[in-house]
């Protein structure tokens, strides 16, 4: 995974540049192998005036055959607005590999599962209405496999 520091008008100080790796790495060791390159562009929104929610952070993941994925985040300090959108980019990272996951493994050709459970507790219904669809999906793969 290849990092890159981009600073509008800005000169980053060793120790950012550091920081700003270091989260990175630790927060995306999970997407480390699917990630060709993260961009992190920093930006102080008013340079001029002190104090104040003006460093902005925005970065770009780009995951190995899917579109980039961005988030981004203004805070006070350069390390706070790159952590939290550190965090936002994680999770919209692992949303879309779940969702291109879902979408890969669905087998080809079958029509979607449905199945509901009435129930007088939620946890139930959920459960039970889970098993159901386990078993739709199960016999509708066998029967297409047959074919």
């Amino acid at each position: 995974m290849q990092i890159q520091i981009f600073a509008q008008g800005l000169d980053v100080p060793d120790a950012l540049r550091a920081y700003v790796e270091r989260n990175l790495i630790d927060v995306l060791k999970h997407h480390s192998e699917r990630l060709t390159r993260v961009e992190v562009h920093l930006k102080d929104v008013n340079s001029k005036q002190k104090n104040g929610i003006d460093k902005h952070c925005l970065i770009e993941a780009r995951p190995r055959g899917l579109d980039p994925v961005a988030a981004e985040h203004d805070a006070s300090e350069f390390k706070e607005a790159v952590h939290q959108a550190t965090l936002k980019l994680e999770r919209a990272l692992q949303h879309r590999i779940d969702k291109h996951c879902l979408i890969e493994a669905r087998p080809r050709g079958l029509d979607p599962v449905a199945a509901e459970h009435d129930a007088s507790e939620f946890k139930e219904a959920v459960h039970q209405a889970t098993l159901k669809l386990e078993r739709a999906l199960q016999h509708r793969i066998d029967k297409h496999r047959t074919h």
